[in-house]
């Protein structure tokens, strides 16, 4: 298991509920975390595994990217929770 950086552009959202969709596959990964308003980072076996799952919660027109995160990660201005939740597991350097 690794850890896979999740970003997206939900292109002409009808409402609420297409965030709803995807937010709850997002949620769903068990171990995960959501430190920017479009960037989601979850622990997954691959990038493959992560967008086949995240699939039924997208348009045709949504754009994603899946990457999987390195042991080092630098970030500034998160709130405490998140940036707790990065500390426990990536260090920068």
């Amino acid at each position: 298991m690794g850890y896979y950086l999740v970003t997206y552009d939900l292109r002409k959202e009808r409402d609420s509920s297409d965030y709803e969709k995807l937010y709850s596959k997002l949620r769903s990964f068990g171990d995960w975390a959501w430190p920017l308003e479009s960037v989601w980072v979850v622990s997954a076996s691959s990038a493959n595994a992560v967008l086949k799952k995240l699939m039924p919660a997208l348009d045709d027109n949504d754009g994603i990217i899946v990457s999987e995160m390195t042991n080092e990660l630098c970030k500034r201005r998160l709130d405490k929770g998140t940036a707790d939740w990065f500390a426990g597991k990536f260090a920068c350097r």
